[in-house]
């Protein structure tokens, strides 16, 4: 299972789960209907699903304690997502 511990992380999690399943409802949807609108907006949430995924991925390494490289801990990884 995917380690969720903070609210943040949660609400990441969420992000990426709703952009998925209307990344798939809209290309189903465009599928179904022929509709480039629908094809284009279902491009957009499968975008929207990679850029939360990035997002989940730099809250994960900014959680990570100090150690030698990093002396001050990994906590800028979440600034520059």
């Amino acid at each position: 299972m995917i380690p969720v511990k903070g609210e943040k992380e949660r609400e990441e999690f969420l992000a990426i789960t709703l952009s998925l399943f209307l990344a798939v409802l809209k290309g189903a949807a465009a599928f179904w209907t022929g509709t480039l609108s629908l094809f284009a907006s279902a491009l957009d949430s499968l975008l929207d699903f990679f850029v939360s995924g990035l997002n989940f991925l730099s809250l994960f390494v900014s959680r990570k304690e100090a150690d030698e490289d990093h002396t001050f801990g990994h906590e800028k990884a979440e600034a520059l997502a």
